[in-house]
């Protein structure tokens, strides 16, 4: 698995289902994909969020988010729907809007990934991986207000299945049943 974040996170989507999962974590319950991506390659490659890191990702990644990434998002989106023949033939301008967006995340990844250049990361075996990464999940989606409930496991489990080696859908949604519970007793 690459270790660059925007390497991985494309390595990601690649994965069956990786997509759908992102797009109803994003859609659905109002969660940042890079901030999705991020939280599993951190615990992948760093182990879990050190306080000030977390801290500084996600405050820029909800600023860039709603300034930038989700703004170029709707235009294109509603440029899509449009059933207005002038919309219709604005389907080149809709992909350069699109590949602005992709740009706009591409450098959000980049900046996250360097709040990590200074620091080495250790080799974690695929248990560690898992719980990192699940406990990075918890965390970002209890900062958010997203509780995973049993209807709720699935896509985030889809996502750690993606990049961690020999972890099946099942075995991620089982961490991340058991780091909900110990998160939510903290």
């Amino acid at each position: 698995m690459p270790n660059k974040f925007w390497d991985f996170s494309v390595k990601i989507y690649q994965y069956p289902e990786a997509e759908k999962a992102c797009l109803e974590l994003q859609d659905n319950h109002g969660l940042s994909v890079v901030m999705l991506l991020y939280c599993i390659w951190v615990g992948v490659f760093r182990g879990e969020f050190e306080d000030d890191i977390y801290a500084k990702a996600n405050t820029f990644s909800l600023s860039w988010d709603n300034e930038v990434v989700t703004p170029l998002r709707e235009i294109r989106r509603w440029m899509k729907s449009s059933r207005d023949e002038q919309m219709i033939s604005g389907a080149p301008l809709r992909e350069q809007i699109k590949a602005v967006e992709l740009d706009a995340e591409h450098f959000q990844m980049n900046i996250l990934e360097g709040l990590y250049s200074e620091t080495k990361g250790m080799p974690l075996d695929t248990e560690e991986q898992l719980l990192a990464s699940a406990r990075n999940l918890a965390r970002y989606c209890a900062d958010n207000d997203v509780v995973f409930d049993a209807s709720l496991l699935n896509p985030p489990s889809v996502l750690l299945a993606a990049a961690i080696e020999n972890i099946t859908t099942e075995l991620a949604s089982s961490a991340l049943s058991g780091t909900v519970l110990q998160h939510e007793t903290k």
